[in-house]
This record gives C-alpha cells, structure tokens and sequence, in this order.
C-alpha cells in the first residue's frame, strides 16, 4: 500500500460493566478487529475506573493498536513551515512549524482572527497549506488524496482517527432527530446497523442524552446541540479529538460537563486538541499550550502553566488587557477609573 497502517477501526464490540466512582456502572466498550483479538484480549485492555462526575456515563472507549509501528509512533500531527492565506490574498497562518504527539492535551489560544480555526482546519484536512508540508500519522496530507473522487486506503482510515467538533453546531447538524445525527458516521463507515443502534444508544447513554433521542436537532438548545455534536464524533470512536471553542455560548454548567468530559477523554489516551480564547479552563484541559499572535504566526509553545504565568505575553497578543487578572484558575478583570499616575493593588 502507498499509506502506512498503523490501525484499523474494528467491527466488534465487547462489553463489560464495572462500578465506578460513584457506584455505578459504567460501561466499556472495546471495538477490535475480528480475528486479532479475544474477548479476554479485549477485557484487557480496559480502562479502570472513571472519576468525576462524569464518570457517571462516560465510556472509556479505546480502539486497540493492531500494529506494532504505532506503539513507536509518538508523533501523529507534523506541520513544516506552513502558511494558508485565503484566495490568495488573506494571510491566516506565517510559517507554523509544530508537532503533536500521541496522547496529547493540547490548547491552541489566540484572538478572534488569530488562525486558530484555520490551523484546526488544516488539521482535519479540511483545507490545505498555501505553502509547506503537513504530515499526518507519517504520511503527507495533501489536496490530490484528499480530495479525489477516487476511493483512498489512508483517506479513510485517517477520517476513523480524526474527530472534528465545529464552533457552530448548526453547521454540523443535518438530520432529522438525534439518533439519525448521531448515527450517519458509523453509517458511511459500512458499520452493521446492528452495531451501530448499539453504539449509538451507548452513546446517547454516556453524554446523558437519552431523552433527546427522537427530538429534531434544531429545536435543541446551544448546551444540547453542542452535547449532539460530540457525540456523533465520539460514536466513530476517534484517536484524535479537534475541538473549535466548544465552550462558547454555553452555561456554567454544561462548561463543567464538558471540562471534565476533556479531562476523562484525555485520561483514556484521546489526542485532544482544543482551540480557544477562554482563558479559564485551558489549565484544567491541557498540559500545553500553543499561543498564537495577531501576526498569525506561533509565538509561544509551551507548558500552559508557564504560559498563563506569562502576563507580559498574554498582553501582548490581546487575550487580556491590563485590569485583568489570574488568580489560580480564575481569570477576572477590575474596571477602574484611573487617573494616569494612579496605581491599584488587590490581595490575591
């Protein structure tokens, strides 16, 4: 084959139950490839027991590595010096050069019109570099094998692997209820009907979206419709998650879900790799922190710890403004009316 296999999405499911933190049972779920693995094999390798308050539902969903070579594998996302400008005149990404590895939580910040969107874009192989190479899995992705009418090995499994989460909800909602949304992605990927009614249901289960089932997309709230987006991500089961502010517009509340929905997935060894300018949960959702300037290029990669600590560089790429203020993880800003000696000082 032209593309290197490093995994292949499987048509089995095993289940078990197993208490979790809370007492109750959580299910788990372990898709295989028929022929490479037991039942035995399978138990296995499931996760132990969630924690939070969503580990009342989550499935700790893994697709077993049939290969070798991916246990080796530590980079899956590779970008050579790219840039993207839009009809050729819009610059949106200068010359980004990074590399995500397997496993990763990952923020990407910036303002408004920064590129974040555009990276993540690139990322999912929905558009491509103007200039420069990007890699993933150990092979180029490029506009001729993307999007060709021809049918491609990689094109495919990379589409397994990679989940994508819009900004908009409405962009990714067609259907006519919940369970049809949910339901097309498994579809298009010759998944049994059998088996994806049973994936679907548990995933319906794991969001806490039960009650939603037969209800038409559109009639549901931001908090509701974002919960449906994740979920038709989560039912193909993905290595990679890409996320693009997913907690704009929603309440306090189901921003909490979704923090501790990040946190398990990140726990179970999803790639997770979320773009956003709320500076309040990045800490809690990533380990790292890539910074982008209002010059579209990277200007810091690096700990999101060290990052936040960082106010000078936080300022200087607009993501605060000088009455603004982190404490721990909480970021407030004071509106003062100062005179231009004035200083002000505040416990912390």
């Amino acid at each position: 084959m032209g593309w290197r296999a490093h995994g292949l999405y499987a048509d089995k499911i095993y289940r078990s139950e197993r208490k979790g933190s809370h007492g109750h049972d959580v299910s788990r779920l372990q898709w295989r490839r028929q022929g490479h693995a037991t039942a035995k094999d399978a138990k296995s390798r499931l996760f132990g027991a969630c924690s939070g308050l969503i580990a009342e539902r989550i499935a700790c969903i893994e697709l077993p590595w049939l290969h070798s070579g991916v246990r080796n594998m530590d980079t899956i996302f590779e970008l050579r010096d790219i840039s993207y400008s839009y009809v050729g005149k819009i610059n949106a990404l200068k010359n980004i050069s990074l590399k995500v590895n397997r496993g990763e939580q990952l923020s990407i910040i910036g303002t408004n019109g920064s590129g974040k969107s555009t990276l993540l874009a690139i990322l999912n192989g929905l558009i491509y570099p103007t200039s420069g190479e990007f890699y993933a899995f150990d092979n180029q992705i490029t506009e001729e094998v993307f999007d060709s009418i021809k049918d491609n090995d990689f094109r495919s499994y990379f589409r397994t692997k990679v989940g994508f989460v819009f900004q908009n909800s409405d962009v990714q909602l067609f259907s006519p209820t919940v369970f049809e949304e949910i339901a097309f992605g498994p579809l298009q990927l010759d998944v049994p009907p059998e088996e994806v009614k049973s994936r679907v249901d548990d995933v319906l289960e794991m969001m806490g979206i039960i009650k939603l089932r037969d209800r038409s997309p559109h009639t549901l709230s931001g908090g509701e419709k974002k919960k449906v987006c994740i979920a038709t991500v989560l039912v193909n089961n993905p290595d990679v998650l890409l996320l693009d502010e997913p907690s704009a517009g929603l309440d306090p509340k189901t921003q909490l879900w979704l923090v501790e929905l990040l946190q398990e997935l990140g726990r179970s060894g999803k790639t997770v790799i979320t773009a956003t300018h709320d500076l309040e949960i990045i800490e809690q959702i990533s380990q790292r922190s890539i910074v982008m300037g209002e010059d579209h290029g990277v200007k810091v990669d690096g700990s999101t710890v060290e990052v936040l600590d960082d106010m000078a560089l936080l300022l200087s790429v607009n993501l605060i403004h000088e009455h603004m203020h982190i404490h721990g993880k909480t970021v407030h800003e004071h509106l003062h009316a100062h005179g231009r000696d004035q200083e002000h000082q505040h416990n912390t």
